[in-house]
């Protein structure tokens, strides 16, 4: 990035003073020089329009606009057709002045969206209008979208996410919005500052990051180590199968599946790191894994060899680690200890920020697929989802996992049966014992294993000692499919359901 310092003005609609110093520090982290001032509160149109104004004397390199629904429309009954009209007649006014000054100004624009109404005049009646508060908030946020989210050198912030992340009674302060006409708390103007420094980061490098992973982090239970570089041998005993860590798995398959590229790293041999990743009992695959580098002392070590061979630049590379590792410069994300927190950590690190070449968007309201009007029956919905369940013989290395479903699935559990790991070893190694585990997956996503079914062989006859079902999969008839496929097993050994 250049050292040259970034000139950025803002104008809002409420007092906003309290966004400069945070988006100074935000820069500063960034490696970014830059002079920050705010315009006088609630001129945004004049301020856009005359030429002789502070904002065309400043000339800034980025123009920030940060607005409330409330402060820039001049009505508030909306359950009145014509009083929307008037509120897009008002946001065209405002979109137009501010475009007219980037265009005159050539300068970037970051346009933060407005959140959506936080009253609500008619209480839970507000929702059962076409022209509700809430509705007419989402529609005149699409109706500026779509204004605009094409144009060149326009990135696009959102007041929405501010308020949804802190939630609403977090995010207000009305008293200061009454006496001085802040209605944010502190938290607000810094979680502002941080997208709009992102979008300026993104401006000056749009890159895509390729997340790198210590194989042994991601998938095995950590034992104690000081936090350094160096990688350890995977061991298939401590693969780690809990929800957490399978939540994370489906989230970074979710993240492949958007562009995204994944490097595991590895001291061990490539077929002991893709024996594990075959596992049925994990989500993550060696398919969703661009970049796999084994028999490697050092993470370093690791990126450097994948750097040589397909020519991958160092400052893509971002390694995600529980511990504080010396890296030489490679770019790091901590993770929090918590694996039930690794999601909420990459989504607010803003390393997976990128727009995509190749992305399709909605261009002036064509190419919106038009409402559907088509009613569909229960049935035809869960012929639709292209269910699929299988049934695996377990081994002994997915006792503990099963000992965890027996003990903790409520919701659909047949007989309540409490096995231990050793019991459940213990009729694995005997002669009349079948322990099958439940895998579930249909075109919304991969369910992991999702249950477990323990049944009894005598002679000809099956006796279900165990079925038991997660919740997250109920509803799919996922128990008919599963006692075909039982059904289907059975008859291949000569036994009767």
């Amino acid at each position: 990035m250049s050292d040259m310092p970034r000139n950025i003005y803002v104008l809002s609609s409420f007092t906003a003073d309290l966004l400069e110093d945070y988006l100074e520090e935000d820069l500063k982290e960034l490696g970014l020089q830059s002079k920050i001032e705010t315009g006088p509160y609630n001129q945004i149109i004049s301020q856009c329009m005359d030429p002789d104004s502070l904002l065309f004397q400043k000339k800034p390199d980025y123009l920030v606009i940060w607005t409330r629904l409330e402060d820039i429309i001049g009505r508030k009954d909306f359950y009145l057709k014509e009083s929307f009209n008037s509120c897009k007649a008002d946001l065209s006014m405002l979109i137009e002045a501010v475009l007219h000054a980037k265009a005159a100004l050539r300068c970037k624009l970051i346009f933060m969206l407005p959140p959506v109404y936080e009253n609500r005049p008619l209480g839970v009646g507000d929702l059962q209008m076409v022209y509700g508060a809430m509705e007419t908030s989402m529609m005149l946020r699409k109706f500026m979208m779509d204004k605009l989210r094409f144009v060149e050198g326009l990135y696009l912030a959102d007041g929405e996410e501010l308020i949804r992340r802190y939630g609403a009674d977090q995010s207000y302060h009305m008293g200061m919005y009454a006496f001085a006409k802040a209605p944010y708390v502190n938290s607000i103007y810094k979680e502002a500052a941080r997208q709009i420094s992102r979008l300026i980061k993104l401006d000056l490098r749009n890159k895509r990051n390729i997340l790198v992973f210590d194989a042994d982090v991601l998938l095995c239970e950590q034992e104690e180590q000081a936090g350094h570089a160096v990688l350890h041998q995977l061991d298939e005993q401590r693969v780690v199968t809990d929800d957490s860590y399978l939540l994370f798995q489906s989230y970074l398959q979710e993240l492949v599946s958007w562009g995204n590229e994944i490097m595991l790293c590895s001291r061990s041999a490539p077929g002991q790191l893709n024996a594990i990743l075959d596992r049925e009992d994990l989500i993550l695959t060696k398919q969703e894994c661009k970049y796999m580098s084994c028999e490697c002392e050092s993470i370093t070590e690791a990126i450097l060899q994948i750097h040589r061979e397909h020519g991958v630049s160092l400052d893509q590379f971002i390694v995600l680690d529980t511990k504080e590792l010396y890296l030489n410069g490679i770019r790091q994300l901590l993770l929090p200890e918590d694996s039930t927190l690794w999601m909420q950590s990459v989504e607010a690190s803003g390393i997976l920020d990128y727009i995509s070449a190749e992305a399709s968007h909605y261009s002036n309201g064509e190419d919106v697929l038009a409402d559907s009007t088509d009613e569909y029956s229960l049935e035809e919905f869960l012929q639709s989802i292209h269910l699929e369940v299988t049934l695996r013989e377990i081994n002994e290395l997915q006792a503990e996992q099963i000992e965890h479903i027996l003990h903790n699935t409520k919701d659909f559990n047949l007989t309540g049966l409490l096995w231990t790991q050793e019991e459940i070893i213990g009729a694995l190694n005997g002669d009349n014992q079948l322990i099958y585990s439940v895998k579930v997956q249909d075109r919304f996503g991969d369910y992991g294993t999702a249950g477990t079914l323990i049944g009894t062989v005598d002679k000809k006859s099956f006796k279900v000692d165990a079925l038991l079902l997660n919740c997250r999969v109920l509803g799919k008839n996922v128990e008919y499919h599963l006692m075909k496929e039982l059904a289907n097993k059975l008859e291949n050994i000569s036994v009767t359901l």
